[in-house]
Formats: C-alpha cells, structure tokens, sequence
C-alpha cells in the first residue's frame, strides 16, 4: 500500500512538473530568440592594445564580466590598418565597436562607412582630446609625438630642419604611413611645417633614415635593441622608460616649429549588431579605472584633465604643439619612399 502510494505521488509530481514545463514554453514562444542566446560583441581594435602588456585585454574582461556577455576580438598589425581590417569584417560578420582610430583617419572613415552618433561629456577634458572628437568619433587617450633618443656626449638636432644634417646618416627609424598611425603623422607633421616643399625635404632627408617599419611596434624594437639611435615616438614614450624601467637615460627632441599630436579614437559602426552594448563599452573608456588603465599599460596621457597629477606623466617635458591636415594622400612619400 505505501509503495502504491508512494508511486501515485512521483507521478503526480512529475505530471505538475510536465504541465508547468509545458506551460513555460507555451508563454515563452513569442518571446524574441535573442533572450535565450548568449550576446557577443564583436571589437576591432590594433593588436598592442589588446596584447599582453596593453590595457584592453583587462578593459574587455572587466566589461564581459559586468554585462554578462562574450568579446570576440578582431585586430589588426597597427591602427592604420584598422579601416581595411573594417572593410573586410563588415563585408560578413560586422563589428560592434572600433578603438583605436586616428585622428587624420576621421576623413577616409566618414567616406567609407556610416556611424553612429556617441553621446559623450567632454567638459573635464583635455582640450586636444576635446577638440578632435565628434559626434561620431570620442577620444579616449592621446599624446604629442617627436623622436625619442638614448642621451649621449653626442649633439642632437635643435630644429626641424636641423633633422636633415649630414651629421645623421642612418640614425632614423620611421614608420611607413601607408600601415601605421605614426607614420601618418610624421608625414602630415612635415607637410604641415614645409608645404609645398614636403617632397624636397623628404628626399634631403632620407639618407638619414635608418628605416621605415610597417608598424610602431617594429621600428620601437629596432631603437630598443640599439639598432637606430632616433625613432618617431610618442612623448609618452619616456613614461615607460622613466617610469617602469626606472631609467633616464632617453630623452625627445622638442622643435620651436612644433609638434604634432596624435588622438585615439572610438567608434560605433552604423551597421552594430549590439549598439547599445557598444555604447557602454565607449562610455567605459572614461571612467577613472579604464583611463588609469590606459595610461600605465597603453602610455599615453588620458582624457579626463588632472589624471596624470602626482604620476610619471605629470614630470614629462612639455612639447609645443601644432595642427595637421587629415587625410592619406601620400603622393611624395611614395615618390621618396617607394615599396
């Protein structure tokens, strides 16, 4: 009798169980497919941010854990690549999110591809970051560049032009515009100071180029490994060394014509699968951790105004500073600097 009955109560909580089963189903039918797949975003980004010593691979990792998601990551060699890497991804599986554009490349990007706006406070920052962001395209770190050296009983250049002396053969190491942010800017740096005369002063100065590297991370390796005694940098540059390395003995050189400045930029493609994902992503950029972050790992100044107070950032020399045009036409670098 008790094992009759015990046989009546599985069954019946078993027929509950189906019913409630059955039911969950029913109301759940009309439901979108969305809620029961697991949301990924999808970023593009160059390959030293999200690297092993760069900030991204913690900025994404906190953000996954906080939204519950996945991160797929699409990179590239160096962030001038980053538009050609988009052209190829947005052609099958659009990307969410785009970190790590450069200033001059706003131009080609606002050809090529549609975005979408990105609201962003930007009372409490830095004016060069300020000034180079839009509605489209939001800062998230920045710095001058120049060329970084190894200090020495040697002279160094005092001015610009002072970079083309026949006391320099061969100490230079460039970046190629054509594949790296940097290189961009050192091209548009000397358009910007010698105008029409850009493709004579480059043809001057050659004999003096060491090399010219598809990406920043290559030609820093060379100066690194005392290969070139000059390479096109970031001032932030000294920050590593002066910081982490605790060592000194690397200065820049500061021009009284200027410098220029690069400003990293994110962006939200029109085509977004997770838009709203990726604007909390661009908005985490800002927060105090995420621009720490960036400044201890990715080297560059922040943002937000008065981070970099009481740091190794605060000691750096400061640089004057200049505009530069946008875009990528790089018709006398190919005329000096064929491939």
């Amino acid at each position: 009798m008790r094992s009759r009955l015990t046989l009546f109560l599985i069954a019946a909580v078993s027929l509950v169980f189906g019913l409630l089963v059955a039911r969950t189903m029913v109301d759940s039918r009309d439901l979108p497919r969305e809620m029961f797949i697991e949301k990924k975003l999808r970023v593009l980004t160059y390959g030293t941010f999200v690297g092993p010593t760069g900030p991204g691979g913690e900025i994404l990792k906190r953000f996954e854990k906080d939204k519950n998601i996945k991160i797929e990551v699409v990179s590239s060699a160096d962030a001038g690549l980053l538009l050609e890497r988009l052209k190829l991804t947005q052609a099958g599986n659009p990307v969410d999110v785009v970190i790590g554009l450069d200033q001059l490349l706003i131009e080609e990007a606002q050809q090529k591809f549609e975005w979408q706006p990105i609201v962003a406070d930007k009372s409490k920052w830095h004016k060069a970051a300020a000034q180079a962001s839009s509605d489209h395209f939001v800062a998230f770190d920045w710095s001058p560049l120049t060329f970084v050296y190894r200090k020495s009983a040697a002279e160094v250049p005092k001015t610009f032009d002072d970079l083309t002396a026949p006391a320099y053969p061969k100490q230079f190491a460039l970046q190629d515009p054509r594949t790296s942010t940097p290189g961009i800017q050192f091209f548009h740096w000397v358009k910007a100071l010698k105008g029409a005369g850009t493709l004579t002063w480059l043809e001057k100065f050659k004999p003096n180029v060491n090399s010219v590297s598809p990406t920043w991370a290559f030609s820093y390796g060379l100066f690194k490994k005392e290969q070139t005694r000059f390479v096109f940098s970031y001032l932030t540059s000294l920050a590593f060394h002066w910081g982490d390395e605790k060592n000194r003995d690397f200065d820049v050189l500061s021009f009284p014509q200027g410098h220029p400045v690069q400003v990293e930029l994110a962006a939200i493609p029109k085509d977004c699968r997770e838009c709203e994902l990726a604007q909390d992503l661009v908005r985490s950029l800002h927060e105090e951790w995420a621009q720490r972050l960036i400044m201890t790992k990715n080297y560059m100044f922040p943002v937000i105004e008065g981070l970099e107070k009481g740091s190794i950032f605060a000691e750096l020399p400061q640089l004057k500073t200049i505009s530069t045009e946008t875009g990528k036409n790089l018709s006398e670098w190919d005329k000096v600097f064929p491939r």
